[in-house]
């Protein structure tokens, strides 16, 4: 009878964030023509909608940034390499504007923005993009990485930072080979996969897609998922942690044992807090 309830609750649950998310990505798009290209600047035309493309070194002195990226549709990279630089394509409307502004206190902050959208929804969408690729020094790193993205993926390749907050309207998210001591997810429609990295503390909140934390070291981790599978891998023993684990309709598999619908351990050594609503969750270390 329960999962009976679930159900309905659910599937009337999946109706509301796909019917909101589409209605949300139909008034989309974003345009604003950045201040100055860079030497690579370049424009081209592709049918209705003029593509533009641009490469250029950003002027930081310091081997530490705060980044804030606010983006309504772009597929946006950051990744290691040998120097501070951003390499977008885009459809003209789209084009970002990126600012850099030495601080007073010697910090350095990297600001990237799509203004409002809402005006060109009228345009033509047919092969509308975005693409930035955000390059550091391989031995920087970003002291706070704050990004909000209505409509696009986000991959975060080999870089160290202190703290990381994205929410995601719809796309996925990759992290592979990073160090963040704090790192917040919220995924309204995507997947997200970490891998191959070192979290001290996780909170990711999934509302539709699946959640996988694979390779990675933790200290502590938390994950919400309304309607997906949760897939933990820790490269450490988890036997001295504090796991509290509940599925409410799917599978619990701790050590490749089945379980029923919860699993509690208590430890000093850190902690693994995952609620699934709707999915199955495997637990492994």
């Amino acid at each position: 009878m329960k999962k009976a309830y679930l159900t309905i609750i659910w599937s009337i649950t999946i109706v509301c964030i796909v019917a909101g998310t589409l209605y949300h990505v139909g008034n989309f798009a974003s345009g604003f023509s950045f201040m100055g290209h860079g030497p690579f600047a370049r424009v081209a035309n592709s049918g209705n909608n003029t593509v533009v493309s641009d490469a250029m070194e950003l002027d930081i002195l310091s081997r530490e940034a705060a980044l804030e990226i606010d983006g309504d549709l772009m597929d946006f990279t950051i990744q290691k390499g040998d120097s501070w630089n951003v390499e977008y394509e885009c459809t003209e409307y789209l084009e970002p504007e990126i600012k850099v502004d030495e601080k007073a206190n010697g910090k350095t902050q990297i600001t990237i923005t799509q203004p409002n959208a809402s005006k060109y929804s009228g345009n033509n969408f047919n092969n509308v993009n975005c693409k930035l690729t955000l390059t550091m020094p391989a031995d920087a790193s970003i002291s706070d990485c704050n990004v909000y993205l209505d409509l696009g993926d986000m991959d975060i390749y080999g870089v160290t930072a202190d703290a990381v907050d994205v929410q995601m309207d719809l796309g996925d998210m990759d992290i592979d080979n990073c160090d963040f001591n704090k790192l917040t997810i919220v995924s309204d429609l995507g997947d997200v996969t970490i891998q191959n990295s070192k979290i001290d503390s996780g909170d990711i909140e999934a509302d539709l897609g699946n959640t996988d934390v694979l390779n990675c070291d933790f200290k502590d981790m938390k994950v919400v998922a309304d309607l997906g599978d949760v897939d933990i891998e820790s490269k450490s023993n988890l036997d001295e942690y504090t796991i509290d684990a509940e599925v409410d309709m799917g599978e619990l598999k701790i050590n490749n044992s089945k379980y029923g619908e919860e699993y509690h351990q208590n430890g000093k050594a850190g902690t693994l807090i995952i609620d699934a609503s709707m999915g199955d969750a495997v637990i492994t270390w």
